[in-house]
């Protein structure tokens, strides 16, 4: 085989590939008829388990700090705490059966507690502990 013949297979074959890869890469993305029930259902249970109430959410704690609080200066441990929130965008409120959103996730102003969360820095080669009061939602309610 020439050096010429041997391009032009290569140059073939590259041909071919691209030619088949655009095939595949347009080819319609399809759903068997008999499992489509089973997808939309699976949706709906999706949105029926988000519902409406608090998740776990970090929240860091030096944002929650005063500015003349003598703490903001320190290093302090932890830095970061999980409290419980209504949080719309990981919530759903509406009608479930056809996913349509009506409403909004809030906290229950009756849900709304103060939470003390335990801190503490090193100073003077002691650890000195503070509590910290965090908004913390107990319960939540679409609106």
């Amino acid at each position: 085989m020439t050096v010429t013949s041997l391009s032009t297979v290569t140059l073939t074959v590259c041909i071919t590939a691209i030619v088949l890869l655009q095939a595949v890469d347009s080819a319609p993305t399809t759903v068997d008829m008999a499992h489509k029930p089973e997808l939309l259902k699976r949706q709906i249970n999706d949105l029926q388990t988000l519902g409406c109430k608090p998740i776990l959410q970090k929240v860091v704690l030096a944002d929650l700090i005063k500015v003349r609080d003598d703490l903001a200066d320190k290093m302090f441990y932890p830095q970061v705490a999980a409290i419980n929130r209504c949080i719309e965008k990981c919530s759903f409120c509406g009608i479930h059966f056809i996913g349509m959103n009506k409403g909004r996730c809030l906290p229950d102003p009756e849900g709304v507690k103060e939470r003390k969360i335990i801190v503490f820095y090193v100073e003077g080669g002691k650890r000195h502990y503070r509590e910290l009061a965090v908004t913390e939602h107990t319960s939540c309610k679409c609106t």
